[in-house]
């Protein structure tokens, strides 16, 4: 039936809680992204217990803080400069070696890292070690070098004795380097001898008692 504008309903309603509903909603989900947690703060706690899988470098860490019991945190660690933790090198046990540096990811204060004589292979947890200014890794297993390629800081980089696959990586850091013992020129290990000579080549191999594969340095 026929009504008066001022009398015509207008559908559908409105609910009184629309209104009310946008803001309450608004401020819950601001409140829960407040009180999450934030991973990138988390790793920055100074109370974050540090873990390692390496049983001797933990040993070696504490030796240098002078904290053999309780937990090594990361304001610990973050107090250390220099750390040095040597191996026997050759054919020592296992167990007298050095293998996982994962932990130093967190050493970021560090400037002076000793560790020649151990059998470390990956050395990428020391990207983050941007002061470094002294490094020695001589005789290690470390084929992959270019974790340090930005290191602009160092002035003493050591690596003789490594199975470095590819030296060039260094290049542009070697003309800071004080004291190295390298060449960015020089062939890397396992680096494939091409012959342009196939004499010469089947003189190599009958010398060298390989008859088939690729021949490396």
């Amino acid at each position: 039936p026929w009504l008066p504008r001022p009398f015509r309903r207008r559908w559908p309603l409105r609910p009184a809680w629309r209104p009310v509903l946008r803001p309450t909603l608004c401020g819950l989900l601001l409140a829960a992204l407040l009180l999450a947690p934030c991973p990138a703060l988390a790793q920055q706690d100074p109370g974050r217990v540090i873990a390692f899988a390496d049983s001797l470098l933990e040993k070696k860490v504490r030796e240098a803080l002078g904290k053999m019991d309780g937990d090594i945190t990361l304001a610990d660690v973050r107090s250390l400069e220099k750390l040095e933790i040597p191996g026997p090198g050759g054919d020592a046990p296992p167990e007298d070696l050095i293998r996982d540096l994962s932990p130093l990811a967190d050493f970021t204060h560090l400037q002076v890292l000793v560790a020649h004589g151990n059998a470390i292979s990956d050395i990428s947890p020391l990207a983050s070690c941007q002061g470094l200014e002294a490094l020695e890794l001589r005789d290690n297993r470390i084929e992959d070098v270019s974790p340090l390629a930005r290191f602009g800081n160092l002035t003493m980089l050591l690596l003789e004795g490594n199975p470095v696959s590819d030296w060039s990586v260094l290049a542009d850091i070697y003309p800071g380097l004080g004291e190295k013992d390298f060449d960015p020129a020089q062939p890397g290990q396992g680096m494939v001898i091409a012959f342009g000579e196939h004499r010469l080549e089947k003189k190599v191999r009958e010398a060298l008692g390989k008859w088939e594969g690729d021949i490396t340095l």
